[in-house]
């Protein structure tokens, strides 16, 4: 198959041309920042229950903290556009049990889903005033 100089022209166009617009749509999809102080509300298979919630911020990358009734629990995870996964490791009488948050940001507002060893529940968070 011979392709003329012509027709190889256009095939480079239109490769320039999807290579840029895919570029431009990953640069639209801005990190949300989310440090700061956060106060959650979880329900899930044992009823409905309130943390506060820390988060230090770097780039995409969060960490921090939930305090519960279990004491103060870390968190790692990140943050991409206005998505939010992170996990938290908790020590329990069974054993170490990790949960995996996912969720969404609006704003000063998060809501999402947990994801554990006994099952799934819902979780939405608000921004405390700074």
């Amino acid at each position: 198959m011979r392709v003329s100089l012509r027709q190889l022209w256009v095939l480079i166009i239109v490769f320039t041309f999807t290579v840029l617009v895919s570029a431009a749509q990953d640069s639209t999809k801005e990190t949300v920042r989310v440090a700061g102080k956060w106060s959650v509300s979880i329900q899930g298979q044992r009823g409905s229950r309130t943390q506060k919630m820390t988060i230090q911020q770097d780039g995409n990358n969060i960490s921090g903290n939930i305090q519960g009734d279990r004491g103060d629990q870390k968190i790692h995870g990140n943050v991409e556009g206005n998505d939010i996964h992170f996990t938290v490791t908790m020590n329990t009488p069974r054993g170490a049990m990790t949960l995996e948050y996912r969720g969404t940001i609006q704003g000063d507002s998060i809501k999402g889903t947990i994801q554990g060893p006994i099952g799934q529940g819902s979780w939405s968070a608000k921004r405390e005033g700074e």
